[in-house]
């Protein structure tokens, strides 16, 4: 079933504006009337990614959510339990397990926020995968395409695990 084009424009409308950090949006704001309505954005995309039940409204705000180092809703949509394997499968190597991995074998190693949080991403999902904690598989993504060390992984500081590396057929 696809999307409706009002139910992608309410989607679309909750990766809007904002960082997804709702106390470093507060501060940015330039005004009261813009704080509130950040608010209200956080609540209802909150909100959504807590009680989502379609992985095909999941999938698709993941797909149009920015990253730029902006983790916290993509932490929250890995543990909604609806979302499907294909979508948490791209998420993993959109997020370079493989520069992380050779870098870091914990998030203990990581100073920097934004890549503790990555590296956070890549450990839920990881999770998730391994012990096969989805309901769905049916959106495709076969990572061979980002995979650029294939034969490098001893290099890795931490491995990434074989489900890992299996495609999502749909």
């Amino acid at each position: 079933m696809a999307l409706s084009e009002k139910r992608q424009q309410e989607i679309i409308r909750l990766v809007g504006e904002g960082s997804g950090d709702l106390e470093r949006d507060e501060k940015l704001a330039r005004d009261e009337q813009q704080k509130r309505r950040l608010q209200e954005l956080h609540r209802a995309r909150e909100d959504f990614l807590r009680t989502c039940t379609s992985a095909e409204e999941l999938d698709f705000f993941a797909a149009n959510w920015a990253r730029d180092g902006r983790e916290k809703p993509i932490h929250m949509l890995i543990e909604n339990p609806h979302v499907d394997a294909g979508t948490l499968l791209r998420l993993y190597w959109y997020s370079d397990p493989e520069y992380f991995y050779s870098e870091y074998g914990s998030d203990d190693e990581v100073d920097d926020p934004t890549e503790r949080d990555i590296f956070t991403t890549l450990e839920r999902i990881e999770h998730r995968m391994t012990r096969g904690e989805y309901k769905t598989a049916s959106v495709p993504f076969d990572p061979q395409g980002h995979i650029t060390m294939p034969d490098r992984a001893s290099e890795f500081t931490k491995p990434i695990p074989e489900a890992m590396y299996r495609p999502i057929t749909g």
